[in-house]
This record gives structure tokens, C-alpha cells and sequence, in this order.
């Protein structure tokens, strides 16, 4: 498996690319760049997918755009599909960020899917969002705007809530201390220093 990473878009979010032999996903594409368009054309042959860990506008940009010119299809949580939808319900009223409507076409639960040939286990962590998710991959966590390298996601937009951020984190800090974070924000971290150092690191939960 290979994973790329690209910081898109004026809040500089990051879209991951994964690759293994026979999949492709693309996490969280904010703008159709060029290296966007070269991991696509290189992935022919191979089952494409699009996923968004939440729903705004920073993370969710880009995929009507890219289902459209591609026929990619995309998955999201059902609690935060309105993001893909509405520019109010992904704040990109709010921040200036236009993008055109579409629809999802798999609505994410938590537990293990598959996509194509590769597992992957959804996570529910909402706090962020109320239908944030983030993606454990083998042994890396996809981790959106939940957690990110000593800091964790705003609880200040609509839907956000501290408590719920809380219990998503617990539920995070449960994974092996070796597991990578791959964040939507910034550079990647591992669970053991994030549980050494995250200040939100409530060990009481």
C-alpha cells in the first residue's frame, strides 16, 4: 500500500491518496490539482473511490468535481452528506469557499467495509462534526479534523461538541501506540506521542 499526501486549497487541508494493487482512494480533495489528476490517470484499471472524513468545505471542495469528470463514486457519513450538498452546511458560505452540489453514493457506518480489495474500519468520532469519521488502515489512522499532531479539531462550528470530542478521542487513544495518524490538518503523528503530549489527551475518559 502507498500513500501520498497533498496540502489543497487556501486552509491547506490535506488529501490523501492510497493506492494498493487493485484500489485507489482519494480522502478529502479540496482542489483538482495536477497531482490530483496524475494519481487518477494512474490509477486506471484499478476501482477508485472518494471518501470525506466530514463534511466541510476545506475537505469536500473538490468531489463534485471530480465525480463528475471521472465517475469516481464517493462515500460520507450519513449525518455529515449535507456538507457535500449544501455551501451552508459546509461552512463554505461561511469561509468563502464555493463548490457545486452532489450526492453521496455510499453512506458510511461504523465498523469494517471494504473498498475494492482494501479493508478499512470506519471510525465515528464525532466532535468536530457530528458525523466526523476517521479510517484505520492496517496499522494508519486517517484521522481528518479530529485529531491532529498535539492539537485536536474546533468543537465551536455547528454540530461540534467538546463531550462528544472527548469520547471520539478515548476511543482513538485505544488504538496501538505504533498506529501512524495521518491528520486533516498538518503533519502526521503516531497515537503513543499524541497520549504523551496532546494537551486534550483526557486521561480521565
Amino acid at each position: 500500500m502507498k500513500i501520498s499526501v497533498q496540502a489543497q486549497g487556501v486552509m491547506g487541508a490535506n488529501c490523501y491518496m492510497i493506492e494498493s494493487e487493485n484500489t485507489a482512494l482519494i480522502i478529502d480533495p479540496s482542489a483538482h490539482t495536477p497531482m490530483l489528476k496524475s494519481f487518477i490517470e494512474g490509477a486506471k484499471g484499478k476501482e477508485i473511490f472518494i471518501i470525506a472524513t466530514h463534511r466541510h468545505c476545506d475537505h469536500v471542495a473538490a468531489i463534485a468535481e471530480l465525480k463528475e469528470e471521472y465517475s469516481i463514486p464517493v462515500a460520507v457519513s450519513e449525518a455529515d452528506a449535507c456538507g457535500l450538498q449544501s455551501t451552508a452546511d459546509s461552512l463554505g458560505d461561511y469561509f468563502g469557499i464555493r463548490h457545486k452540489a452532489v450526492s453521496p453514493d455510499i453512506l458510511l457506518t461504523a465498523g469494517q467495509t471494504t473498498f475494492g480489495d482494501l479493508p478499512v474500519t470506519v471510525i465515528f468520532t464525532p466532535g468536530h462534526t457530528e458525523g466526523s469519521i476517521c479510517l484505520l488502515i492496517d496499522n494508519i489512522l486517517i484521522s481528518g479534523d479530529t485529531l491532529f499532531c498535539l492539537s485536536i479539531g474546533r468543537t465551536d462550528f455547528p454540530t461540534g461538541s467538546m463531550t462528544a470530542m472527548q469520547q471520539s478521542l478515548a476511543r482513538l487513544f485505544c488504538l496501538p501506540d505504533d498506529c501512524v495518524v495521518y491528520p486533516g490538518h498538518g503533519e502526521a503523528t503516531t497515537i503513543g506521542f499524541e497520549k504523551q503530549n496532546n494537551p486534550y489527551y483526557f486521561r480521565e475518559f
